[in-house]
């Protein structure tokens, strides 16, 4: 079984060495995945594998299983013009606009974070995520995409004395 697995996962770049059974799958997952993209990462511009993961349909899925099955359709579907790789991590679905401004955007959300983190006392501790459960504009980025904004501004922040890291994951305002 684990064979199968390897020659299908290597038989992605080449479609025709695959069987019409193991094609088939491969369509399958594929197009499920894609319906997922569509029902789930609609408001998106783009989106990570990392935000597919998170999509309700293969939940079920143990994490390893679920990150190989993602990867392998993913690459499916960007071979099958399906997907347009916009970076080595952002993806989005072919023929839809989109404002990417490439792996720098995330500068163009640090007013907005710093906003968010003003919401918090001076004294009161807060996390990465407490700071993307509160961003509520900017309904184009996904969850990953703001975490990501939200991890970079505040590491900013720090250095700029702005901010101070109590430790891995806790800050607070100065």
């Amino acid at each position: 079984m684990a064979l199968r697995l390897v020659q299908v996962h290597r038989s992605i770049d080449d479609p025709k060495s695959l069987t019409s059974e193991q094609r088939r799958l491969m369509e399958f997952r594929a197009v499920t995945l894609l319906k997922a993209i569509n029902d789930n990462l609609y408001a998106a511009d783009f989106f990570t594998r990392e935000d597919i993961l998170h999509t309700p349909v293969f939940m079920h899925i143990a994490t390893i299983s679920r990150y190989q099955m993602v990867c392998r359709a993913v690459r499916w579907l960007i071979r099958t013009k399906r997907l347009t790789e916009l970076s080595k991590t952002d993806l989005r679905v072919v023929g839809k606009n989109t404002r990417y401004h490439g792996p720098i955007f995330y500068e163009d959300y640090i007013d907005t974070i710093e906003s968010l983190i003003r919401e918090f006392k001076t004294t009161e501790e807060f996390t990465v995520m407490d700071i993307v459960n509160l961003w509520r504009s900017d309904p184009h980025l996904t969850t990953n995409n703001k975490r990501v904004a939200v991890r970079k501004s505040m590491t900013r922040l720090v250095n700029r004395d702005a901010l101070t890291k109590l430790n891995e994951f806790e800050f607070v305002r100065k």
